[in-house]
């Protein structure tokens, strides 16, 4: 097997030649076919050298009306997450609760009081309120099945809160900032990617935030002959296809005396081994938020994931051995 030098120097490499653009589903989709049997025979080629928490739950603002004096309690206003940069609205959808996100800005979202005489007030922080959508109705904790345990509901039940500031003052009319605080389950809601269900979770459960029960478990990326020249190796991880994992690091053993150059999620395989196309680990480093975002699109990705890389052997006569990696993931 031919050897991979320092990612930046692209040496000369003993190499499949691949169709020009092949890229990482490419590659995960040709895998799946040997596996399967439908392919057993590598590409015909020509051997050449290619070319709550760290961060703050107060993640949410209301987009007031234009000339409004300010965000009363019976009003509806246009509820942004600014992780993402959307709307929540109601939405039907398969799993979880009917809310989905959307760039329109419209009115859709309420808070109110259930106290009589505190109907049409300034909204304020830490008084409790109900949490109101149009089209759905007013939102309350329940455990479900599939997504955050959120449900729907006629009443207004008044357990939830705005934080962020000083109980009792009012929500600012401009550049609000505030967390969405629920007292039955004692969290708050915040952004966070799931498998099943809008992309909320509680704040103790999101890996963003440093919550959810953590795991560290070793597993193996495994080459996938035939093949001439460079070889891929690859893991479909998903550890837990019952519930919800999400990944928050890779890391590499000490002891480890190869390169692993993990495949960037736009990354086209000729350029594994290269900064362009690939994030190298050597012995004793670990992932960044930065280099899960390069290699997954998302600084937190929900498993299932597919991992490809190249690596770099101690020896160039090295046979290719399955490469260990310790990830570490956040489930609920």
């Amino acid at each position: 097997m031919a050897m991979l030098d320092e990612p930046e120097t692209r040496p000369t490499l003993n190499r499949i030649c691949f169709p020009k653009g092949l890229n990482r589903r490419d590659l995960l989709r040709r895998s799946a076919a040997i596996g399967a049997g439908a392919m057993t025979e590598p590409f015909a080629c020509k051997l050449g050298t290619p070319g709550a928490s760290a961060q703050s739950v107060s993640e949410w603002t209301l987009k007031r009306h234009s000339g409004s004096s300010g965000m009363l309690t019976e009003s509806y206003y246009a509820l942004r997450n600014t992780i993402i940069d959307s709307y929540m609205v109601y939405g039907e959808r398969d799993y979880g609760i009917n809310l989905v996100w959307t760039d329109s800005d419209g009115s859709s979202v309420a808070f109110k009081h259930t106290t009589p005489g505190q109907h049409n007030e300034l909204l304020k922080y830490e008084v409790p309120v109900a949490f109101c959508v149009i089209n759905g109705g007013c939102i309350r904790y329940e455990e479900r099945d599939y997504g955050i345990n959120l449900v729907w509901t006629d009443e207004l039940i008044d357990e939830w809160y705005l934080t962020g500031g000083t109980a009792g003052d009012n929500i600012p009319y401009e550049n609000n900032r505030f967390g969405i605080y629920n007292a039955k389950i004692e969290d708050h809601v915040v952004y966070c990617e799931r498998t099943y269900g809008i992309n909320l979770r509680w704040s103790r459960d999101c890996a963003r935030l440093g919550g959810g029960d953590e795991t560290t478990f070793t597993y193996y990326l495994n080459p996938d002959p035939p093949y001439e020249g460079v070889i891929p190796f690859v893991l479909e991880w998903n550890p837990n296809p019952q519930g919800n994992a999400s990944l928050k690091s890779i890391q590499i053993s000490p002891f480890e005396r190869r390169l692993l150059h993990l495949m960037k999620h736009d990354g086209n395989w000729a350029d594994c081994g290269s900064s362009n196309g690939s994030v190298t680990l050597r012995g004793g480093d670990e992932t960044t938020s930065e280099q899960l975002e390069d290699l997954f699109g998302t600084s937190t990705p929900s498993a299932p994931l597919s991992l490809v890389a190249c690596v770099t052997p101690v020896n160039p006569s090295d046979l290719p051995t399955p490469f260990p990696v310790n990830i570490t993931y956040v489930s609920d």
